[in-house]
């Protein structure tokens, strides 16, 4: 998304600044650690989501897939929040 290619950009500029090779192990090692996290956190999150949404039932489980939704639907502020971290930029 958005924050890896912002956070490419920067890492590739200082290292430009430094007189690094950009396609150095070492400068896109520097990449992946700073990105892994962010990027297995939204993964975890879109899996969950995905399956808990997609899920057909009836009784409680149900209910809670329907406030879920509607919860995001209805706040502005969270389904603005959800959006831009989705997008990489929140």
């Amino acid at each position: 998304g958005l924050a890896d290619a912002f956070c490419l950009a920067e890492i590739l500029s200082q290292g430009r600044k430094e007189h690094k090779d950009i396609g150095s192990y070492s400068l896109l090692r520097s990449y992946q650690r700073q990105r892994k996290f962010d990027n297995q956190l939204t993964a975890r999150t879109i899996d969950f989501l995905k399956s808990f949404f997609s899920t057909q039932s009836s009784g409680p489980l149900n209910y809670f897939h329907e406030m879920g939704l509607g919860l995001v639907n209805q706040n502005a502020w969270l389904k603005k929040l959800v959006t831009r971290y989705a997008v990489g930029i929140g």
